[in-house]
């Protein structure tokens, strides 16, 4: 069975139509049984009559080897190894979990740790890129990248509502 390198997150792979025109008993009467081992918790055989495939997990990458094991049914058996890479596809950063709403008095300020509502599969949410865009010219907002921390608060004497877009970027 030849080496295998694929994209994360593109599905199963089909590495052999027919595990019997790689593995053969020289006893025709005799019916093969495979079993797999992978090296890796993340990657996954599939067998689907005699075809073979492999997964991986969500949002993995990296290396791992299979092995492909045929026994016979006097218990004589066989084996070959190959090795899957797959490689990194960037996740974009995910926001979930933020408030549709935050409420403060007026001359007063609110602040939600944005860290908390933002996941990166690949890259730290400290190295993310966070816009914040007021739309309201009453309205400030104060984002602190050391802590991740967005303070709001408004100008004095000003009550309303207003929408903040945030924009989150690797």
């Amino acid at each position: 069975l030849a080496d295998v390198s694929y994209r994360e997150d593109s599905g199963m792979h089909l590495i052999c139509e027919d595990l019997n025109t790689i593995f053969a008993d020289p006893n025709p009467l005799d019916t093969l049984r495979f079993t797999f081992i992978s090296t890796n918790i993340y990657i996954h055989h599939h067998l689907n009559s005699d075809s073979f495939y492999v997964s991986a997990d969500s949002n993995f990458f990296g290396l791992g080897n299979m092995v492909v094991i045929a026994h016979d049914t006097l218990g004589l058996m066989c084996r070959d190894t190959f090795k899957i890479t797959i490689t990194n596809l960037n996740d974009p950063p995910v926001i979930s979990g933020l408030p549709d709403t935050v409420t403060f008095e007026a001359d007063t300020s609110a602040t939600l740790d944005i860290w908390s509502y933002v996941e990166d599969p690949d890259i730290a949410d400290s190295l993310l890129h966070y816009l914040f865009e007021p739309t309201a010219t009453a309205l400030v907002a104060l984002y602190d990248s050391a802590s991740g921390e967005l303070t709001i608060s408004s100008l004095a004497n000003t009550n309303y509502s207003a929408p903040i877009y945030m924009t989150v970027t690797d």
